[in-house]
Formats: structure tokens, sequence, C-alpha cells
């Protein structure tokens, strides 16, 4: 008869797990890497089943991705975990990764404030973990939580609240001033989709990995829509 299994949880905190990308960064990047590279970057001297977890646990907080069989890279949530923009922290960036694995998002969904050390066992007893699971998902989860109580980036009420909308005086104000200086230029260290204009016509590149990239797309869109309109309707009249 098989073993029972408990859910898949991380093996470790956060903290720890940004520790570890960070020395894998350091040295590649996100240059593609095979498992036994990115092992012995992260302190193993070789595949084994201690590195297999670790790896593991790192893909479960999105802190690197799948590139090809084999091989992974550094993901773009590590770089803004590990080197915030000054403007904007990592705030929002730190609760996204600690919540990313399924466990740890469920958790705080049930638990929307931090719970006690005592509760997550029997919770976790009741929903089938066992015993040996249960000391390191609890733990990995708690020292998560203070983390980002640490870092201010811990809310009780849930994600962090969505960047405000672009209000419809900046909007008209931008749309009085020429198109060129009116667009919004994307972060420098953002590697997502880029925007430029040619020929008074906006031209997009690059390629959406991630949420945050769609969410930077999302807001361009809404900034940029008022002004193609207004430069619309301005032909029609001539």
């Amino acid at each position: 008869m098989p073993r029972p299994r408990s859910p898949s949880y991380p093996n470790f905190s956060l903290e720890q797990a940004l520790s570890r990308i960070e020395k894998a960064y350091e040295q590649d990047r996100t240059n593609t890497l095979d498992r036994e590279t990115l092992a012995n970057h992260i302190g193993y001297s070789g595949i084994s089943g201690a590195s297999d977890k670790a790896i593991a646990t790192l893909f479960q907080y999105g802190l690197i991705e799948k590139v090809s069989k084999g091989e992974v890279q550094v993901s773009r949530l590590a770089v803004d975990c590990l080197y915030p923009d000054p403007d904007e922290g990592n705030a929002a960036a730190l609760q996204e990764a600690a919540f990313n694995p399924e466990l740890f998002a469920h958790l705080k969904e049930r638990f929307p404030d931090r719970p006690s050390e005592s509760a997550l066992k029997s919770y976790l007893k009741r929903e089938g973990f066992v015993e040996r699971a249960i000391n390191p998902a609890v733990s990995a989860y708690l020292e998560t939580c203070s983390f980002l109580e640490l870092k201010n980036a811990y809310e009780s009420a849930g994600a962090l609240k969505p960047e405000a909308p672009i209000s419809s005086q900046s909007t008209r104000t931008e749309a009085q001033q020429p198109m060129q200086t009116a667009v919004p230029t994307p972060a420098q260290n953002f590697s997502g989709p880029s925007y430029t204009f040619a020929d008074g016509r906006v031209v997009l590149s690059g390629t959406i990995r991630n949420r945050q990239d769609a969410e930077q797309l999302e807001t361009f869109i809404k900034a940029v829509m008022p002004m193609l309109t207004e430069e619309s309707s301005d032909k029609t009249k001539d």
C-alpha cells in the first residue's frame, strides 16, 4: 500500500527562497540553466532529493520558471522581489511570491489575519496532512508571514490594492500635450512589452510573460486610448 501523501507545500520560507535564488541570479542573471547548474548555484553539490525539494520550492514561489525540458531561468518576479524599483518598492512582488504556492494561497484565504501555530496545525490535520508534513509546512508559512510583516507587505485584507486608475483630469491634461510626451514610459527594469510611436502609430513590441507585464500593458492602454480617440476625431474634423 502506498504511503499517504500530503498536498505539496514549500519546504522553506520565502525569505530563505529569495536568499537562495539571489545566489543564482548573481552568477547567471536570467540565463537559461540546467537543473544541476541551478542546484550548484543555490548551494548543492548536484542533483539530489534535497536539491529537488529546494528547486520545487523555488518553482512554487514563482522565483524560477521553466524554459524547456530540464532547463529553467530566474523569473522576472524574483528580480522584482530582490531589486525593486526605488519609487515603487517590492511589497506587491513579495506578496505575489508569498502566496503563489497553492497551499499558502488557500491558508491566506482561510485565515485573513495571521493565524496561530496551533490553529494552523489543527486545520492541516483536518485537511488530511500527514503528521510529518505538518511542522515544516506550518513553519514555512508562518516564517513567510513574519517576513512579509517585516517588509510591510502583509495585509490582512488580502491582495494589495491595485494602482488607482488614471483620473479624468490627468487624462485631459495629457491629451492636450503632444502625443510623444504624453505616453507613459515603462520602468527601466521592465523586460516585457515596450511602447513607441512611429508616424503617429503606437508600436507594441516584446512579450507578455506574467501578470505584471499584463498590468503595465493595461495601464498603457488606459492612458493612451483617450489621446488616440482625440487624434482620430481631429482628423475627421479636418
